[in-house]
């Protein structure tokens, strides 16, 4: 798991829903332009652009939530716990 995870991020690629994240909290769960978008934390303008392309390029938005369903599966509990697991064991040995 990375600095910045998020949960909310991840429930809402499992639900299919547009993800604009900012850099900060997306990263590394959202693959800029492939199941979301990563905009800089305070460039507004960017974030207002990233929505307004998704709402006039339907095939495009169609495209981030069914990859970002797909991707979403990567986050289960148990795959979370696995990761987690894996760092304890590169620390304690």
């Amino acid at each position: 798991m990375e600095q910045g995870f998020s949960n909310t991020t991840v429930e809402a690629m499992a639900f299919g829903k547009l993800v604009i994240t900012p850099r900060v909290v997306g990263y590394p769960i959202v693959d800029h332009g492939n199941e979301g978008l990563i905009v800089e934390p305070t460039d507004y303008k960017s974030i207002a652009s990233c929505a307004g392309i998704t709402l006039r390029d339907r095939g495009l938005y169609e495209k981030l939530s069914k990859n970002a369903v797909e991707r979403s599966r990567k986050y289960t509990w148990r795959e979370l716990a696995n990761m987690l697991l894996e760092i304890y064991e590169t620390v304690l040995t």
